[in-house]
């Protein structure tokens, strides 16, 4: 359930132009402390108007001749200065990692005042991270860290940094450092920061790994993993009854989170021996466009599709003829399976509305089941928390929830997405 991390925050977190490049105060010596010598510092000036102007060809000229001229230590660290300024606004980010190291390099480095050091290291830590430069972004965290100046980003790249380096006791630390100050400021946390700190509980405290991932759902929809592994605790928690276990494999599809071979068989016979052979067939053909499940392992499972076929046939008299709640609860279910999801509820509610069901908690399952996949996200929060049951009812009630509660907030956010 571990995942490799090698992302980072990048361009969004960079803080832009830079300090202390604005002007070049220069001297005729270039011996001179804390001075740029002539010809470097004509050719740096001459270069942060080009760049004021917007003419980045020039500026770019210009830091060249600098380079070019004869210079002292000093004039390289100016000169980095400048190329960091031009760097930035072109977006051109490996130069920029470069210049950000000679910068933190030079002696010169430990004139700047320390809101400047703190914007040069953050920077500096953002940029090494997303060239995956673990050892640098180490280096440059213990230094912001000595200024008090790590936040919940570079704490966040910093995780990922120890975590890459087989430091997972400081990979934790610093993980859960950006995740308590990203809620104390109001933002979402970093999802690196939380995957590895449900890694970490993973091995000790499933129920608190529960929890992170959780919270991951619900901020990304869209990350799979954190499904799956909800969907693969929910599955080993015990003894998990042929329905539950079908509406856990329902959410696996429903964000794209099956992986295997197993996965698919195992969901498709769930769908099959609830006779739901639409859904199982979808599941199948699913498997087999993925390339997870091969022919021989979709024929394993015999005569889905010609039941599917049967089925499909006599969907719509099976809905005209239904007259008891048991009737209306399979035919729900039926229709689950073809995505016709505002006749799944009609059907649902109908067998809640007639009564004698041997099992209600199904009917408001696929209820809001229904609910959630069409976007009526609000009236499947609350039909679930009508269910009542627990162990795997209440799993497959919880992770349904959840699913409303992460598709409504990605609807909030304009991104609709996904199932």
């Amino acid at each position: 359930m571990k995942n490799v991390l090698v992302r980072t925050a990048f361009a969004a977190a960079l803080i832009c132009g830079y300090a202390g490049a604005a002007t070049v105060a220069m001297t005729t010596s270039a011996a001179a402390e804390d001075q740029v010598s002539h010809d470097v510092g004509v050719a740096l000036n001459a270069s942060l108007k080009a760049l004021q102007g917007g003419d980045l060809a020039t500026a770019n000229a210009k830091v060249q001749d600098a380079e070019a001229a004869k210079k002292s230590d000093y004039d390289e660290f100016k000169i980095n200065q400048v190329r960091v300024a031009i760097a930035l606004q072109t977006k051109d980010y490996a130069t920029a990692d470069t210049a950000y190291e000679a910068l933190i390099a030079s002696p010169s480095f430990a004139d700047f005042s320390p809101d400047d050091q703190k914007a040069t290291l953050k920077n500096a830590i953002i940029l090494s991270g997303s060239f995956q430069k673990w050892s640098e972004v180490i280096a440059f965290g213990k230094q912001l860290d000595a200024l008090h100046g790590l936040d919940d980003t570079t704490y966040g790249t910093l995780a990922v940094a120890y975590y890459n380096s087989k430091d997972q006791a400081a990979a934790a630390d610093a993980a859960q450092k950006s995740i308590d100050m990203a809620k104390a400021a109001g933002k979402t946390p970093d999802p690196n920061a939380l995957t590895i700190v449900a890694n970490t509980q993973a091995q000790t405290n499933p129920q608190a790994a529960k929890a992170t991932w959780e919270t991951m759902a619900v901020e990304n929809p869209g990350d799979v993993d954190t499904w799956h592994n909800l969907t693969a605790l929910a599955f080993g928690a015990g003894v998990v009854k042929n329905v539950d276990a079908l509406f856990f494999c329902r959410i696996d599809y429903a964000v794209g989170a099956m992986k295997s071979a197993d996965d698919y068989t195992t969901c498709a016979s769930l769908a099959n021996l609830e006779k739901d052979y639409e859904e199982a067939e979808t599941l199948l053909e699913a498997g087999l466009k993925s390339g997870k499940l091969s022919a021989s392992e979709a024929r394993s499972l015999g005569d889905i599709r010609s039941k599917a076929a049967a089925d499909e046939r006599i969907i719509d008299a099976a809905i005209k003829g239904a007259h008891s709640g048991e009737q209306h609860l399979d035919v729900a279910e039926d229709l689950y399976g073809y995505g016709r999801y505002a006749d799944s509820i009609s059907e649902a509610q109908a067998a809640k509305a007639k009564g004698g069901l041997k099992d209600p908690g199904e009917a408001d399952l696929i209820e809001a089941a229904s609910q959630a996949r069409s976007g009526q996200y609000d009236a499947a929060i609350q039909t679930l928390s009508g269910v009542d049951g627990s162990g795997s009812r209440k799993d497959a009630a919880h992770l349904w929830t959840l699913y409303a509660q992460a598709k409504k907030k990605q609807a909030q956010a304009g991104n609709p997405g996904g199932n």
